[in-house]
């Protein structure tokens, strides 16, 4: 008596983690919630931990948007999942958006800046980051390079599909942040 064997051929399918699914892990405690993980295209992606330089910086930019802007067009979101689509939730340094819309609610063309400081993550930071906002339509994206020490000034052109126009800025010259926002920023001035 013969036993017939069907192989599949077909690949095996990829299950894509959604935002909601994340939020879900969380609260079962299946996944701690202070990961330190974001959501790009449906894949958990490890996030190293950062070193007292990204921290120092960014609790330094967070003061320093909080006092430049005004409070009633804008608000800084540090350390929130930007929720681009159910698949894509980056979690940024911190990001710029309209006053008044929650954070879980910001949309790509609502953001106006979006920061990531790049200790050990300046490759993906420039890469997949850089072109998840972009597809997005996120506005402004910057890319600081604690080791170059300049930031990477990603600014959108008009066309929804053109890419970013990119100038890499010294910490001690301007960093202009959008006139309609705040003054132009001197990195280096922070780092004290």
């Amino acid at each position: 008596m013969g036993v017939e064997v069907l192989l599949r051929t077909d690949p095996p399918r990829r299950l894509a983690l959604t935002g909601d699914a994340l939020l879900t892990l969380q609260a079962s405690g299946a996944l701690a919630p202070d990961h330190t993980a974001e959501l790009i295209a449906g894949d958990l992606i490890e996030m190293p931990s950062e070193g007292e330089a990204h921290s120092h910086l960014k609790a330094r930019l967070i003061w320093w948007f909080n006092r430049m802007l005004d409070e009633r067009r804008y608000w800084v979101a540090p350390d929130t999942p930007l929720r681009l689509s159910p698949t894509d939730w980056p979690e940024p340094d911190l990001f710029v958006h309209a006053s008044g819309v929650l954070p879980a609610r910001v949309l790509g063309p609502q953001t106006d800046l979006v920061v990531e400081i790049a200790d050990t993550s300046l490759a993906y930071d420039l890469g997949v980051k850089a072109a998840l906002y972009r597809r997005f339509g996120v506005r402004r994206y910057w890319v600081i390079d604690l080791h170059a020490r300049l930031t990477h000034d990603h600014a959108a052109a008009p066309a929804p599909d053109a890419l970013w126009t990119v100038t890499a800025v010294p910490f001690g010259a301007p960093l202009e942040v959008g006139a309609e926002l705040a003054p132009s920023l001197l990195v280096e001035g922070l780092l004290g």
